[in-house]
């Protein structure tokens, strides 16, 4: 086979032994190391393959792998992934890698195919990479494409990109509706997000509504319970006959009706703390867990080892040398975004981490420009027609 794809002219000018002379020159060690290929041996405890037979695939992974992992993948590689493979944990296995490796808005494109060929997870890492690069509206819009998913989250993750995307009153119509469909899900998710802005007033805003949004005054029966029951309806029915312009009297009547059929909510809202209570606990105790078993494995001392490096260039006023560096740990997946965040804000103030991270590299370890959805899916599709090609 070998000589079959060579010219005739430089086939005819070879001795008749040159393949056997070729092998025993690439099967020679060199500097201790073994040669290209390497003769394997038959097994004893194998019947079959007792001829002797050569293998480059393991020479190539160990050499070859190792002298590329400083190098940035060829810019074309993502033209041919799009286009030619329509697997979807390769898709996002590729992502994934791609994402560790600051490569962010490539990330995107993969994820966004995968999300197209019908994968629901890949729909989530979509957001959360648009949400952290600065376009929560391009969230929130991936999200709404999977209306049709019967998964749980759904309702949960698209009313918090509605709120990151500042549609809050369209994040608590989510949360109203999916809790009167059993799913408590979005409701936790919205109060978090309050709480991190530190927003109690529309937490409770909310949970009225959840219990009746056509007498949202009957939350007052949760907050003020420890007055007495008449004091607490009188308060209520005053409230409600002053936005209705109806007589107190009449207003009482429709709170106390209302409260019957809203006894099941504040059961299920109740059960709905309870379940956000439980869940924080188990966040704690999982990261105290993971403190107690981080150990020093070779991942974490060569990650010490490349910051440490970096570090000492700094310090040294090698800022491009440390930048280089950096730019290699990130193409290995040594080191993440976040070191190149912290190199950049030391030479600018001005330069946030967290959009830095948000944002990611180029192919050649450059800041990208700002991009959002709209550029993602301009990208993939044009990849997918085979335009990049």
């Amino acid at each position: 086979m070998a000589g079959a794809t060579m010219e005739t002219d430089i086939f005819d000018s070879l001795p008749s032994d040159w393949f056997e002379d070729g092998l025993d020159y690439a099967l020679a060690k060199c500097v201790g190391t073994p040669g290209p290929i390497s003769r394997v041996r038959a097994r004893r405890i194998s019947a079959k393959n007792n001829e002797a037979t050569y293998r480059v695939a393991d020479y190539l992974e160990q050499t070859g792998g190792e002298s590329r992992r400083f190098l940035p993948l060829h810019p074309k590689f993502l033209d041919v992934v799009i286009a030619h493979v329509d697997q979807v944990d390769q898709l996002k296995s590729i992502a994934s890698a791609l994402e560790h490796r600051g490569r962010q808005f490539w990330a995107a494109q993969l994820y966004l195919r995968a999300c197209d060929l019908g994968d629901f997870e890949s729909s989530l890492a979509l957001a959360a990479i648009l949400s952290f690069a600065g376009d929560p509206a391009g969230a929130a819009q991936t999200m709404r494409i999977q209306c049709g998913s019967s998964d749980p989250r759904y309702g949960e993750f698209l009313a918090f990109y509605l709120h990151r995307s500042g549609q809050v009153e369209a994040a608590e119509e989510v949360c109203i509706s999916e809790f009167n469909r059993g799913n408590l899900r979005p409701l936790l998710r919205l109060k978090e997000a309050y709480e991190l802005a530190d927003t109690d007033t529309r937490i409770d805003d909310l949970h009225a509504k959840v219990i009746s949004s056509k007498y949202p005054e009957i939350f007052k029966f949760i907050t003020e319970a420890q007055e007495e029951f008449h004091t607490t309806l009188h308060k209520v029915s005053t409230l409600v006959a002053n936005r209705l312009r109806i007589t107190r009297e009449h207003a009482e009547l429709q709170v106390l009706e209302e409260i019957d059929l809203a006894l099941p909510r504040i059961k299920s809202l109740s059960e709905a703390m309870d379940l956000h209570t439980r869940e924080m606990q188990d966040s704690v105790r999982r990261l105290r867990s993971l403190v107690e078993d981080s150990s020093e494995d070779e991942r974490r001392r060569e990650v010490k080892e490349m910051r440490a490096r970096i570090s000492l260039l700094e310090q040294a006023g090698e800022i491009e040398t440390a930048r280089k560096l950096i730019t290699d740990g990130l193409n290995a997946g040594i080191i993440g975004l976040e070191t190149l965040g912290s190199h950049l804000s030391l030479q600018d103030e001005s330069n946030h981490i967290e959009y830095i991270e948000g944002r990611g590299i180029d192919w050649d370890g450059a800041l990208n420009q700002p991009w959002k959805l709209s550029d993602v899916r301009r990208a993939c599709y044009k990849s997918l027609r085979g335009e990049g090609l």
